[in-house]
């Protein structure tokens, strides 16, 4: 007796915690219509919502696909089309580009700092050697762009 009623605990424990694991095993279809059932119930839908939206390059009919937005749009709170076989809202896609331009910037920041780095640094160097200067390869890539610098010892 003691078994069956600790198993069974076990089984009610672990229950969340399976359907946690096996919602992405879920099918498309399965997903937009879980999602839209909680959504219907006055849950949040957000475990659903957010698996969807993780996924990419699948198909979907159009009944699908008019569920799939409504059910991401309810719990992100933004518009959403099934494009290019994925949902995407505009306004996400707009943070994407802004945060990966934001990225670009700062890359490029990055660079100008080290060669701006490096070009003082080839200069001290040239100051203190000469010939230690010339014949290092970044420095001698420096000076073939830039010019020797202008003053010496």
């Amino acid at each position: 007796m003691r078994l069956v009623f600790a198993a069974s605990i076990s089984v009610l424990a672990t229950s969340g915690l399976a359907q946690d694991l096996n919602i992405s095993q879920l099918r498309h279809g399965d997903l937009i219509r879980d999602c839209v059932r909680e959504l219907d119930e006055g849950k949040d839908g957000k475990r659903h919502a957010s698996e969807l939206l993780s996924r990419s390059q699948f198909h979907l009919g159009q009944e699908n696909q008019t569920k799939g937005a409504l059910c991401l749009s309810s719990v992100y709170g933004s518009k959403f089309e099934f494009i290019g076989n994925r949902f995407v809202s505009a306004e996400m896609d707009a943070k994407r580009k802004n945060s990966a331009a934001e990225i670009a910037r700062k890359k490029a920041s990055r660079r100008r700092d080290y060669l701006l780095a490096l070009i003082e640094v080839c200069n001290q160097e040239y100051g203190q050697d000469r010939f230690r200067a010339l014949t290092t390869p970044a420095c001698g890539e420096i000076f073939s762009q830039n010019g020797l610098p202008t003053t010496h010892p």
